[in-house]
């Protein structure tokens, strides 16, 4: 599986949250609602998106 410049992007940006929760700065609204989502309480992801999102943690 390749990933495109969307893939590629969201990966990047997820890390960025993940970099500020852990030096425990405050996330703003879109971050927030980012890790919702991406943890299961938001909308459904693509498949592609969740393969993606487990090789991070």
């Amino acid at each position: 599986m390749t990933m495109d410049v969307q893939d590629r992007q969201l990966v990047d940006y997820v890390s960025e949250i993940r970099k500020k929760q852990e030096d425990g700065r405050e996330l703003d609204e879109l971050e927030i609602l980012t890790i919702r989502n991406l943890n299961g309480q938001g909308q459904k992801m693509t498949w592609r998106t969740v393969c993606y999102w487990n090789l991070l943690l």
